[in-house]
């Protein structure tokens, strides 16, 4: 129980015979312990504007000013009386105390019970929830996972990537299979066709196909050799040389053409090589791993158009000679 302590006057401090304070409760409510709070009001007369009221039972009451003479009537204020041993009324009015209901044993016991089942069902939902997302995650079907970077992918960049899905590497097409803490690389079955050595096509890093287009390398001829033009191709490891009017009669010796890397023979041999002009004819060419030549060229001296095609085991070239064709 709290004791109010009423110390009130006019504006010009001055307390007047007649004026009293109203409380009443609200509404009703239990306590304080097995008793009820019902709303009826009571009175107290102030003595020079004073007065003490006890046993006020703590909680939500509303406070009625009621003054002899007051321009604008009754005033009412609800307010809190907290569970302690007094209180001004100035402070019922300027501070909000907090307030706590009582409620029987039988309440506490009902609401505990629904609590703790409300709990309990919370929890079933939550674990079938979890169970069903489990279980979704681990029947869905693999799926396939984009990987934009370099190098290796690592399985902690895929928040929720499983046993059995795929990534796969954008850039170049190339898959890993998710497993246990680790990727295992695939065989990378996608084409994939790079031109910035003529025109190649891959299969994961394997070059199944290469062809350097026609490259005009009149500006190589050795020795003194001359020619309207001199091109060199190659296609896979098969190395094609062709020349229009190709003369050896200012050479100093039988290579007309030093190798080139990416393009060199794989052996040393003779071949007949064909040229034309007018009519059909047949010199011998003699090629090594260094050069390639005409061992009569000092007879090779008018026009004609020739060809001819070796096979190589070089590399593919880093960079193509002369210019396109």
């Amino acid at each position: 129980m709290t004791r109010i302590i009423i110390d009130a006057t006019d504006a010009g401090g001055v307390a007047r015979k007649g004026d009293q304070i109203t409380f009443y409760a609200p509404e009703i409510r239990p306590g304080p312990g097995s008793r009820i709070t019902h709303t009826r009001a009571w009175t107290v007369e102030l003595t020079s504007g004073k007065a003490t009221v006890e046993n006020v039972v703590p909680g939500p009451i509303v406070v009625r000013v009621i003054t002899a003479g007051a321009p604008r009537g009754n005033a009412e204020f609800k307010v809190v009386v907290p569970d302690q041993e007094s209180v001004t009324l100035a402070d019922l009015l300027t501070t909000v105390y907090e307030y706590t209901p009582e409620v029987t044993s039988a309440s506490v016991a009902t609401i505990n019970g629904a609590r703790d089942a409300g709990l309990q069902a919370v929890s079933q939902a939550q674990v079938s929830a979890v169970a069903a997302v489990n279980a979704a995650a681990t029947n869905r079907a693999s799926l396939m996972w984009n990987f934009a970077g370099t190098g290796t992918p690592v399985l902690a960049a895929f928040p929720g990537i499983k046993v059995g899905d795929t990534i796969r590497r954008t850039s170049d097409g190339q898959e890993w299979a998710a497993g246990q803490g680790t990727v295992t690389p695939l065989p990378n079955l996608i084409p994939r066709i790079d031109t910035t050595v003529g025109t190649r096509v891959f299969i994961g890093s394997t070059m199944v196909y290469g062809d350097t287009g026609w490259r005009n390398v009149t500006s190589l001829l050795a020795n003194g050799w001359t020619a309207d033009y001199v091109h060199i191709r190659r296609v896979g490891d098969v190395v094609t040389v062709r020349a229009n009017r190709l003369g050896g009669s200012a050479a100093t010796n039988q290579t007309f053409l030093n190798a080139i890397a990416g393009f060199r023979p794989s052996s040393s041999g003779t071949t007949s090589f064909l040229i034309t002009h007018g009519s059909e004819a047949a010199v011998a060419a003699r090629w090594d791993y260094v050069t390639l030549g005409i061992p009569t060229y000092s007879s090779y001296t008018s026009g004609r158009a020739s060809e001819i095609s070796v096979t190589t085991r070089d590399t593919w070239p880093t960079s193509l000679p002369g210019t396109p064709a």
